[in-house]
C-alpha cells in the first residue's frame, strides 16, 4: 500500500445537485389528494477526494484559511551552536504534518537550534522575530503538507496553513529546555480564534500532541 504522503487530495468543478423530497406525509385513505407534495431544492456543490480516498461535499474556500498560529515568545531554548551546556539539555521540538498524517514518524521532527534558530537561544542570543522567519521557511514543505509565513501583523508570529484542500493539521511538540535553562517557554500555540493549543506551563511534562481540524470547506450553496 502506497504511503498517504503520496497522495493528494482532489476536486471537482461545482455543480448543481438536486435535492427531491416530499412536502407532507401520505395519506392513502384521500385517495389522489392524499398523495404528498414534492419539493425540490438546487445547492451548488463540489465534490472533494480526500488523500485517504474518502469524500466530501462542500465548497472550497478560495483561499486557504491560516489554521494555527505559532508565537515565538523569548529566546529561552537550548542551542548548542551558541554555547555549550554541562549538562545534557534536549532540543525544543516541532512537527507539524498536513497531508497524510498518518506518517507522522516517517518525518523529521524541527529542532531549534539546528533546523531552525541555529545562531540564536540560550536565552540571550539572537531576536525573536529572525527565529519565526527561520521556522517559517523550515515548516514549509510540500511533503508533509504545510505551508507557513511570518504574520505581516506581527513579526513573531508564524501562521501556518495546509497545503492541501482539506486536510487536518497533526502536531507534536516537544519543549522542557527553557526550564533548565531558567526561563520560560519558546514556542506556544494557538488556533486562529486565540484559544490555547499547547502552553508547556499548563501541562505536565514538556511533551504535547493535538489536532488542528480544517477549515477549509463551505457548505453546499442554495441556489
Amino acid at each position: 500500500m502506497f504511503s498517504s504522503q503520496s497522495r493528494r487530495a482532489s476536486t471537482s468543478q461545482r455543480f448543481q445537485l438536486l435535492v427531491a423530497h416530499n412536502r407532507n406525509s401520505s395519506d392513502p385513505s384521500k385517495g389522489e389528494a392524499g398523495n404528498p407534495q414534492p419539493i425540490r431544492r438546487v445547492f451548488e456543490t463540489q465534490v472533494v477526494t480526500t488523500h485517504m480516498g474518502t469524500g466530501l461535499m462542500g465548497i472550497v474556500k478560495e483561499e486557504k484559511p491560516v489554521m494555527m498560529r505559532i508565537i515565538v515568545d523569548t529566546l529561552d531554548f537550548y542551542n548548542p551552536n551558541v554555547a555549550p551546556n554541562p549538562i545534557a539539555i534536549p532540543f525544543d521540538e516541532i512537527q507539524v504534518l498536513g497531508q497524510g498524517y498518518l506518517d507522522i514518524d516517517r518525518v523529521t521532527a524541527l529542532q531549534a537550534g539546528v533546523h531552525f534558530g541555529r545562531g540564536e537561544g540560550n536565552g540571550n542570543v539572537g531576536a525573536e522575530a529572525d527565529i519565526a522567519t527561520d521556522l517559517a521557511e523550515a515548516l514549509t514543505d510540500s511533503k508533509s503538507g504545510v505551508y507557513a509565513q511570518v504574520d505581516p501583523q506581527n513579526a513573531t508570529h508564524v501562521l501556518v496553513r495546509s497545503v492541501g484542500l482539506i486536510d487536518t493539521l497533526f502536531v507534536k511538540v516537544f519543549s522542557l529546555s527553557y526550564l533548565l535553562l531558567g526561563g520560560t517557554p519558546p514556542f506556544l500555540f494557538e488556533d486562529v480564534d486565540g484559544n490555547v493549543l499547547y502552553d508547556p506551563t499548563l501541562t505536565e511534562g514538556g511533551a504535547g500532541s493535538f489536532l488542528v481540524r480544517a477549515n477549509g470547506l463551505n457548505p453546499m450553496e442554495r441556489s
